[in-house]
């Protein structure tokens, strides 16, 4: 297993990078602005995004992942996460309306998993809740 921290930071500066994590080519943990260094093709290569919670420094480039990826991916990018964390992305970010995100569905571009155990080849993330204000996964 690869890890490579694409951001950790809670904000934005120069040099600074909101949460974002790869494992291999193919995950994510989190979607925050160290999204935006990877290249076109790596991008396209990820396949899972797991999402911790909803706060927007864990989630603020997905929708531009999503769109940029959007015209190269033949196989959906699959978003896992708490049901609270996912609602609230469909309730405000991902709920089809012009000014939020492009309005264009002519195929699935991403498809909304509930975070649990995902074995996938040599690997497995586990979710495992957090207790706090806010519902998260470790």
């Amino acid at each position: 297993m690869k890890l490579r921290v694409l951001g950790c930071s809670g904000g934005i500066s120069r040099g600074l990078r909101t949460t974002s994590l790869q494992i291999d080519d193919d995950i994510l943990i989190d979607s925050g602005s160290g999204v935006g260094d990877l290249e076109l093709e790596e991008m396209c290569r990820l396949r899972h995004v797991f999402l911790t919670h909803s706060h927007m420094d864990h989630f603020t480039f997905l929708p531009l992942l999503i769109d940029t990826m959007f015209p190269s991916i033949d196989t959906p990018l699959v978003i896992h996460g708490l049901a609270d964390t996912l609602q609230a992305l469909q309730d405000h970010i991902f709920n089809w309306t012009p000014s939020r995100i492009t309005a264009r569905r002519p195929k699935a571009c991403a498809t909304i998993a509930p975070a649990v155990v995902r074995p996938m080849p040599g690997s497995s993330i586990k979710a495992s809740t957090v207790c706090g204000k806010q519902p998260a996964i470790s």
